[in-house]
């Protein structure tokens, strides 16, 4: 019994393709999704631009010149820090979500 339920399983995966999974997808949930990857291709970019900022801070400091680039570099991290805040809520949650967050009564 049970390798006949494989069996049928095994088959039925065989044929079917990635875009098959979306097939029953409407404009608004691709629309979403596209959102979703777009987050997390940009969470995914900031971990190695945080690396690339952090070494110039190392870098630059024996350098005179670094207590002037200070503020700078902390608008930049800073900046990033919310876009990857952004970046992660859009990769995460829907709408629906989100508006239940913000519209239910604190506990």
């Amino acid at each position: 019994m049970t390798e006949v339920v494989e069996n049928k399983i095994r088959r039925n995966s065989a044929n079917e393709s990635i875009f098959s999974l979306f097939r029953t997808a409407n404009t608004k949930d691709k629309f979403w999704l596209t959102i979703g990857l777009i987050g997390a291709i940009i969470t995914g970019f900031s971990l190695p631009y945080f690396a690339f900022v952090f070494g110039r801070i190392l870098n630059n400091t024996n350098n005179e010149k670094f207590y002037h680039r200070i503020p700078k570099l902390c608008e930049q991290l800073a900046g990033l820090t919310v876009v990857c805040i952004f970046a992660g809520i859009a990769q995460v949650f829907s709408p629906k979500e989100i508006m239940y967050y913000v519209e239910s009564d604190p506990i």
